[in-house]
């Protein structure tokens, strides 16, 4: 998704998320990322999950509103 249109849907009232990781220590660290309203740069929604797949459970639990975007 180019950023212009990530604009048009945040005017229109959309959140717009993004799954993320980033490697510390010997483990990882995985969050989800969001861009929503006034906040058109990314920015962590969530962090400290204990596994990917409690973050992408987490992640489809927030697609279930209709007002939220998956990047």
């Amino acid at each position: 998704m180019h950023t212009s249109d990530q604009h048009k849907l945040l005017k229109s009232g959309f959140t717009i998320i993004r799954a993320g990781e980033n490697q510390q220590g010997f483990g990882y660290n995985y969050f989800i990322k969001a861009k929503q309203g006034l906040r058109r740069e990314w920015y962590q929604l969530e962090s400290n999950f204990p596994s990917k797949a409690a973050r992408d459970r987490r992640i489809k639990e927030l697609l279930k509103n209709d007002k939220t975007v998956e990047d």
